[in-house]
């Protein structure tokens, strides 16, 4: 391969590093005033340019921390990005995906026909926020919350939808080459996070780094460098994709997570029948491994106990009884609503414990803000899959676990074997039940909806 191709890849890698850089690293240094010029550049962007405003807003989305770094104890290091900053009562990351989302369906207008699939989404969008009208008074930001969620998806499906129309037609080929710059904008952010798990352990004396959400789509990207390892030009880059992710996850323990990612890694490797790929991925746990043991072994030892021991009767199955006692709560406010069980309860909604009343004490658990527990109002259950069988009822369900994966590997099988749509649908199909499962904040909920924009608009060879 052309020495010249190899190099700029590798420059490419490094130019997105150091703009992913930019992005992140003021977050840990809480500069309040960084986020609004990040949304400010964005918004300008997408008024010069479209294609330029959302590329810039996905590298942003993914770039941008959105959960204070734990310390393992009470104390925590605050951080400022568009997630954690607002105006009035709506956070930048919304506003900008609501500018978006207006954005693009005035576009969509202009042609004078939306699409059917849009107008479907969207339709849903006003049912459920009619039917969570009756919540509002009990606590209004919730309702919010959840108008956001559905808003979150809209903007994901509407970018991909808008992106397939438009940038990718008719060189499909540049969907990969845009799914690599973000992939690569991951994989810098995951060493950028990595840098600062081993950075605050100097400073700080604990076991246990708990890290931003973000780092939950390993699930997707992973799986996306396994499928592509061929078309990586630079091997430095390809192993840089694979390697950080795997070694954030090591850095920061978490059992569920392993769990998932490795689903979903499992489901790319039986699809793909190819075994002789584990010379690719085992070296690199195996690294992983060794340098989270030498660099940084308390990290190393929380990762074993959490990987090992499983304390019945401890925490671990009281969060095991909380979300099982969500599960029959939530199914018997269906069964009293009775409609609610088809389409849900809407936005804003609760489940209460009267009818199964939780068996010990739930304030000082963190479990729930002190009001819920007062008041035995509980707007959200542990675990996306509650909150969506909650709020969106079967239907939702349904649509999310069944139709999606169904529809994605059914277009999987039909692209041609040779097509880059076929791997960018196997890595949807590989993650998009596991960042479901997952997707309890506005970056990984605007993220997995990419994957269903993806899998919803990506054509067949007969379409």
């Amino acid at each position: 391969m052309n020495k010249l191709i190899i190099q700029k890849e590798f420059f490419s890698y490094l130019t997105v590093f150091i703009l992913t850089a930019i992005i992140a690293i003021p977050s840990y240094m809480s500069i309040s005033l960084f986020p609004f010029v990040v949304f400010i550049v964005g918004v300008i962007a997408l008024l010069y340019r479209i294609s330029l405003g959302l590329a810039f807003f996905l590298i942003s989305i993914v770039a941008s921390s959105d959960i204070a770094y734990n310390l393992g104890k009470e104390d925590s290091i605050g951080i400022s990005s568009i997630f954690t900053t607002s105006i009035g009562p709506i956070n930048l990351s919304v506003l900008w995906t609501l500018i978006i989302v207006c954005f693009l369906f005035s576009k969509e207008l202009k042609n004078r026909e939306l699409d059917k699939r849009l107008f479907l989404i969207s339709s849903f969008l006003v049912v459920y926020s009619v039917l969570g009208v009756q919540y509002i008074g009990l606590q209004g930001s919730r309702w919010i919350s959840d108008f956001a969620y559905f808003v979150n998806a809209i903007c994901g499906i509407t970018i991909v939808k808008y992106l397939i129309d438009t940038r990718y037609q008719p060189g499909i080929s540049r969907l990969f080459e845009d799914t690599k710059l973000i992939c690569m904008v991951f994989s810098s952010k995951m060493l950028i996070q990595t840098l600062h798990a081993l950075y605050i352990l100097r400073e700080f004396s604990f076991t246990n780094y708990l890290s931003e959400s973000g780092i939950y789509l390993s699930c997707f990207f992973i799986p996306f460098v396994i499928v592509f390892r061929n078309k990586f030009k630079s091997n430095i880059v390809f192993y840089l994709c694979l390697f950080t992710p795997m070694l954030a996850n090591f850095i920061s323990a978490a059992r569920g997570r392993v769990i998932i990612i490795l689903f979903s890694i499992i489901v790319t490797l039986v699809i793909l029948r190819k075994v002789k790929i584990l010379i690719y991925i085992v070296p690199v746990v195996i690294l992983s491994f060794f340098l989270v043991q030498s660099y940084a072994p308390e990290y190393f030892n929380y990762m074993l106990w959490k990987m090992t021991s499983f304390e019945i009767g401890g925490d671990s199955s009281q969060s095991s009884t909380v979300r099982f006692i969500e599960f029959v709560n939530i199914l018997m406010a269906h069964f009293e609503k009775g409609y609610s069980l088809l389409i849900g309860l809407g936005f804003g909604s609760y489940f209460d414990s009267t009818n199964y009343p939780f068996p010990f004490g739930l304030y000082g658990t963190g479990s729930y803000p002190d009001v819920w527990i007062q008041n035995d109002t509980f707007f959200k259950p542990h675990g996306s899959w509650q909150f969506i069988f909650m709020k969106f009822g079967l239907l939702g369900f349904l649509i999310v676990f069944a139709y999606l994966p169904i529809l994605a590997y059914r277009k999987f099988v039909l692209l041609m074997s040779s097509s880059t749509e076929k791997g960018i649908m196997l890595a949807s199909l590989a993650s998009i039940i596991p960042l479901y499962l997952t997707n309890f904040t506005s970056k990984l909920q605007i993220m997995s909806a990419l994957i269903v924009g993806i899998i919803i608009y990506l054509k067949v060879n007969n379409e």
